[in-house]
């Protein structure tokens, strides 16, 4: 399956801004196609800074869902919410 290259510029933007929303404290992310799965599904595998050392995350994250988080502020919020219990290991001190 071919990847529209405009898709994978607008998921990484989209999960840039709300990882940028995270405070984390350091960080690296991908997002890929997740094979086997409906053409929606993608993976976000994030590597970040925590306590013990760096440690992986992978998040499943539905394409068309993170692209609409740029213009629908419920969608973000729950992103949002959802991706910093996930990550929370990752946050800077204080946050």
């Amino acid at each position: 399956m071919a990847i529209a290259s405009l898709d994978l510029i607008r998921t990484r933007e989209a999960a840039q801004r709300l990882l940028e929303h995270l405070d984390l404290e350091a960080y690296l992310f991908e997002i890929e196609p997740h094979p086997g799965e409906s053409p929606g599904d993608w993976r976000l595998r994030v590597e970040c800074a925590a306590c013990e050392g760096w440690r992986t995350t992978t998040l499943p994250l539905h394409k068309e869902e993170l692209i609409a988080s740029a213009a629908d502020t419920e969608t973000y919020r729950r992103l949002l919410t959802e991706w910093k219990q996930r990550l929370g290991e990752c946050r800077r001190q204080g946050s």
